[in-house]
Order: C-alpha cells, then sequence, then structure tokens
C-alpha cells in the first residue's frame, strides 16, 4: 500500500499533516491502529508521517535560520532507494554505494525501528566501527542515539513506555519490545560480532571504514548470524572489504544513493563545455551569476584547478563547486565523499592526465576467443603451435586482422608476460599477457586468466610468440615467474628479454632472462609507463588494462595494488602482484631494450643461412617460416596474404 503519496512533501503542509494526524489519532482508537497498519505496511508512511531527524549543523533558508530538528520528510530519489532496502531486508544482503550527507545513516536506524515497532520477535543488529559509535547514550552520532532520541518524539500509543512497554539496556546495548518480542542490539565490528546468535537483518554502518581486518571479520562472523545484512558507507578506496564486495558479482543487492540526484545539491548542474558552464537539464536551469559566468564564478574555477580539480566534462553543480571550494577539500576528498569514486578518492600511481591520454586508444577488438595449444612429438622433440578460436568472452583480445588462417599480419611483434600462480580464485591474481607491435608501439594482443599453471602459462606464452612470427618474448622472473623461466630455457626459445644483473660475488654484469621486479625498478617501470602514455609513445587498446591502471595507488610511499593488499595469495601482494599493468610495464621495457632482428623474409633467395641445430625452438621456427613460404604459392595462402594486408 503507498500511503505515503498522501502525504505532502513540503516542509509546512507536512507539519500541518501530522498535527492533523496527531489529533485525529489522540481521540480515535479505530484511528490509532488504522495509522499503526499504514506504518506497518508502508514504511515511507511511517518516516514522512511519524519521524523526525536532528542536525545539529545550522541552515538558513530564505533568510530564516532552520531548527536543528526537522520533520524527516524523505528526498524522491530516497524513496526509490528506501523501497527497494526493505522489499529485501531480511531476506537477502544489500550494499548501498552512498555519496556523503544523504541521510543513510538516519534511515538505516529507522528502518531498525520500523523493524522493532511492526515485525513480531524481529532481531536487529547495529554494527559500527566501534562500540562507542554503535552505543554512546551521550554522543548524537552513534546508531543507537539516534533510536532512543526518536522513540522520545514517536507518540505513546505508537512506541509505548519505558519499563512497561519496552526496556533499553544500555550495558548490553539492547532495546527490547515487550509487546511483539522485537530487539534491538548494537555491536562493534569485530570477529566475534554477534557471532552463535541469529538475527533477522543487521545493519553495518560505513563499513568501508572499519579497520582493515576488522572488516574482514566483521563480514565474517555476521554471516552465520543474518541472511541479510544492510552494508552502508562512502567509498574509502580499494584496499577493504567493502569495495570488494561491492564490485565482486554476488546475490547482493546493489542501491546507489548519489547527490546528483539530490534535488537540494543538484540545482543547476551543469557541465563545462568551451570554458563556459551547460546545463545539462533544460528544466534545471543555471542561476544568473553562473548564466554567464561572473567574476565570483571564473575566480572560483581558477582556484578549484589550482587545487588539481578537473572542470571539464564532468557533472557540477553550485553546491559542488561550494563543497570543492571549502578549505582543505582536495580532488581525492572529494571522490571519496561525493563522487563515489573508489580510485580518485586514493592518491593514484597514474594520475588523470595519464587517464585521459590512456583513453585515446582505447577500442574494441577486432577478434575475442582463445588460443589452442597443442603439443607435437613427430621430431622426437617437443613442438608447440596454437590455434586460435573465436568465441564469445574469451581470455584472449586481439587488435589485428587475421587471415583465413587465423594468422595474424606480418610485423615484428613483442609480447610480455606476468606469471600467477593459476590456483583460481576471486583473490588469486591473473597470469596476463600483453603484445605489442614494435614499430608502430600499439598494442596488439591482450591474456588473462588465473587457472593457468606457469609452467603451462610458459607453452601458452611460447607458443603465441611463435603464432606472432616469433616475437620478443619477455616477463616478470620474481615469484611464480621462475617455474616460467626453467620452462623456457628448457624449450630453448630464441628470442628472449634478458636484464642487466650484477654478482654480488663477482661484480661482474651479465644477462640473464627477464625482468626483476623490486623497489627500484618497479618505481622506474612505473615512472617509464607514466612517461610513455602520456606523451603518447604508446597506444593502449584494452580497456581493462585501462582499468587496472587506476587501482595502483600510493600507500606509506609505496606503489601498491590495492585489491593485492587484501589478498593471502602471495603471487598477489605488493610488487609479485601479477595482473595487466605489470606485463604492460614488462612490455615497455623490452621497447627500450629492442634488438636487432634477422628478416624473416629474406631478400636473397639464393643465399644458405646457418642452420639452428635440429630439435630446437630456432629450428622449428624456422620450418615454420619455410612452411609458410611454401603456402604462399598456393591459391589459399595467396588468399590469406591479401587478407593480412600483406
Amino acid at each position: 500500500m503507498e500511503f505515503f503519496k498522501n502525504v505532502p512533501k513540503d516542509k509546512e503542509e507536512n507539519l500541518q499533516y501530522r498535527i492533523r494526524v496527531r489529533e485525529a489519532a489522540a481521540t480515535d482508537a479505530g484511528v490509532r491502529r488504522q495509522l499503526m497498519k499504514a506504518c506497518r505496511d508502508d514504511v515511507l508512511f511511517f518516516f514522512n508521517t511519524f519521524c523526525w531527524v536532528y542536525e545539529p549543523r545550522p541552515r538558513v533558508v530564505d533568510g530564516v535560520r532552520q531548527s536543528m530538528v526537522l520533520p524527516f520528510i524523505t528526498w524522491p530519489h530516497q524513496d526509490d532507494a528506501i523501497i527497494q532496502m526493505h522489499e529485501h531486508l531480511g531476506f537477502e544482503d544489500v550494499g548501498v554505494e552512498k555519496s556523503r550527507g544523504e541521510g543513510m545513516s538516519w534511515i538505516g536506524v529507522l528502518m531498525a525501528l520500523h523493524s522493532w515497532l511492526f515485525d513480531e520477535n524481529a532481531k536487529i543488529g547495529l554494527v559500527s566501527r566501534t562500540e562507542a559509535a554503535a552505543d554512546d547514550p551521550e554522543d548524537s552520532d552513534s546508531l543507537f542515539w539516534k533510536i532512543d532520541w526518536e522513540l522520545t518524539k514517536l507518540p505513546r500509543w505508537m512506541a509505548g513506555s519505558s519499563g512497561k512497554d519496552w526496556k533499553r539496556i544500555i550495558d548490553r546495548h539492547t532495546l527490547t519490545n515487550h509487546r511483539n518480542g522485537a530487539r534491538i542490539t548494537a555491536g562493534a565490528a569485530t570477529g566475534d560480532v554477534f557471532r552463535g546468535g541469529r538475527l533477522t537483518w543487521a545493519l553495518m554502518d560505513e563499513f568501508g571504514f572499519f579497520k582493515k581486518g576488522e572488516d574482514a571479520d566483521a563480514l565474517n562472523s555476521s554471516h552465520g548470524a543474518t541472511n541479510s545484512r544492510l552494508f552502508v558507507s562512502t567509498v574509502n578506496g580499494q584496499n577493504n572489504e567493502y569495495f570488494r564486495i561491492m564490485h565482486e558479482p554476488s546475490s547482493m543487492i546493489k542501491v546507489i544513493i548519489d547527490w546528483k540526484q539530490n534535488v537540494t545539491r543538484n540545482r543547476g548542474i551543469y557541465q563545462i563545455k568551451k570554458g563556459l558552464p551547460c546545463p545539462i537539464d533544460p528544466e534545471n536551469p543555471l542561476p544568473k551569476h553562473y548564466d554567464p559566468p561572473n567574476n565570483d564564478v571564473l575566480d572560483l574555477f581558477s582556484r578549484l584547478r589550482k587545487k588539481g580539480f578537473r572542470l571539464e566534462d564532468v557533472d557540477r553543480s553550485p553546491w559542488y563547486d561550494h563543497e570543492c571550494d571549502r578549505p582543505g577539500m582536495t580532488p581525492q576528498r572529494i571522490a571519496q565523499e561525493l563522487d563515489r569514486d573508489y580510485a580518485g578518492s586514493e592518491y593514484l600511481a597514474f594520475g588523470t592526465e595519464f587517464n585521459h591520454k590512456a583513453k585515446v586508444g582505447i577500442q574494441p577488438p577486432t577478434h575475442q576467443g582463445e588460443f589452442q595449444l597443442e603439443e607435437k612429438t613427430s621430431t622426437g622433440e617437443l613442438e608447440l603451435e596454437v590455434q586460435w578460436n573465436t568465441i564469445h568472452d574469451g581470455p584472449a583480445d586481439i587488435w589485428l586482422p587475421l587471415d583465413v588462417r587465423g594468422r595474424p599480419p606480418r610485423g615484428e611483434y613483442l609480447i610480455a608476460a606476468d606469471v600467477s600462480t593459476g590456483l583460481g580464485g576471486s583473490h588469486t591474481s591473473n597470469s596476463t599477457l600483453v603484445a605489442m607491435d614494435i614499430n608502430s608501439r600499439e598494442q596488439v594482443l591482450a591474456f588473462a586468466s588465473n587457472t593457468i599453471q606457469p609452467s603451462d602459462f610458459a607453452d601458452l606464452a611460447m607458443g603465441i610468440s611463435s603464432w606472432l612470427w616469433g616475437a620478443y618474448l619477455g616477463w616478470e622472473h620474481n615469484g611464480p615467474g621462475s617455474a616460467f623461466t626453467k620452462r623456457v630455457i628448457t624449450l630453448n626459445y630464441p628470442h628472449c628479454y634478458r636484464r642487466k644483473s650484477q654478482s654480488k660475488r663477482t661484480k661482474r654484469t651479465s644477462k640473464e632472462l627477464g625482468w626483476w621486479t623490486d623497489e627500484r625498478t618497479k618505481a622506474a617501470m612505473f615512472a617509464e609507463m607514466n612517461r610513455a602514455v602520456r606523451q603518447g609513445e604508446v597506444l593502449v587498446r584494452d580497456e581493462n588494462l585501462l582499468k587496472e591502471f587506476r587501482q595502483y595507488v600510493y600507500v606509506n610511499g609505496k606503489i601498491e595494488h590495492a585489491a593485492s593488499l587484501m589478498t593471502s595469495d602471495d603471487s598477489s601482494k605488493g610488487k609479485a602482484h601479477g595482473d595487466r599493468v605489470i606485463a604492460f610495464g614488462v612490455a615497455l621495457q623490452m621497447l627500450q631494450d629492442r634488438p636487432t632482428f634477422t628478416p624473416r623474409v629474406p631478400t636473397d633467395t639464393t643465399s644458405v643461412a646457418k642452420k639452428p641445430p635440429p630439435g630446437t625452438m630456432a629450428a622449428r621456427m624456422a620450418g615454420y617460416r619455410e612452411q609458410d613460404k611454401r603456402s604462399r604459392n598456393d591459391r589459399d595462402g595467396w588468399y590469406g596474404s591479401i587478407l593480412s594486408g600483406e
């Protein structure tokens, strides 16, 4: 039943409506019963007719200072969110991602109070960062203080009397309803919160700000206590459980409450186009001092640019501009408090300019699928070949035309690998490949899988390298990369990246296979990626790679992958984390060490090249080239070469 649609939303009209309802209920038991039923069936009617909010921040509207005690009148965007949450609470987990100041803490405790009043035998849990944040009778910011205060505002015929109809035990952090057996219990974020108990649902307030480790403990302990948790938070970077649950696929219902939906904050919402504010909605025009911008507004824009804010092509409003202009506000804080930007709320290793430049080359792949690895032993030695299979949502993307035989155009390519354990699971990093055209310096291939073992991954990488006309192959040697290295040595792939390494014993410099990541080389790698992309020297094609750039942040002065800090998989931690960015970084190091290649199609067909030893990878590659040369004389080969652009 949608009784709330009859409740006026104008403040003065709403107050008059509340007075009439209270007066009618005071002398008529039938009216009281009807109101109780309406509140039970329609949570928005309960909010807008009987609930209040305490707002200690002073507000002036039309020159009149507002009271700090206000009727709780929901905004339109809150209505939809409240209905969705109420529908699922008790049955499923609900995750709410919000801008700061959207009233979600009040909404959460009022929904708990609604269950306590109208759901027989309901057991509601309130969880916050600390015990004081959950229940401090002297602190208006604590969750239970809000419930205690709200009870004093409800009519006695609805809430009942303390001691008779309900009992509050502060030491135990409980509120018990003697009329229907319902109870509210508060607790701190620990591994024991509600362990062994049973709850109808639990509010996890500002879950993104629980201490690292305690967030996982509270998540695990509450899991067995209830089927339904209401996770509410503003964003707080990517190194926490809140980020993980809001991004991983699951059965959780996800709700967004954004400042741009708020009718009191989005007035005059606009974007800057060609240096001037342009309204987004014709029915929501700019204020006069923004259209055109007067000197005060122009000075404001200048201050925001100096503070590092990007003004072009983003949604803004005069209210939002004022928030950005407040002392101490930075792009990172605004990203956290208002924009729901997990990456922007941290100090990114790759900044705004980098992301703008990287976006230029992003394209959908020309082919998506998988490589089928075939092992042959016809010559007595293991031979590796790959066949391309086009499938939807495969692990490999290609930005190259393929001929009728499924081969790419001839060219000089390099392929860089980052190696994971291949154990699978949501916390295990990917083994990744990034291939580039050495001459055009554009990405031509991407591959990612977290279920392929290092030695099998080495076989696949060598097979794809041969498929890319003997591509220059490099990889990160750290951790699981050592198994990759051993496999490459065993099969003797000829075109491999070698790093400079100095022996501690002899002080001699040698060349060793693979890239080695430590704090010094990692900083150099990331600096080169920043420089090369910002200056337009390389083209990124993969949108997933672009997303992963935004996951690298500075933590205590060191570059870290935010998600890797949460995992128990050693290959996914810190400097050894395996993903597309590391593979891309290795690729750029390989570009700096670009080798001189022997022409693959000799111009002098009468010359006789020195044959490589039989059974080696070099010999097999020579055989592939000779076979391809012969096939170019037949009809299919000729047609294939035309399709490949040769």
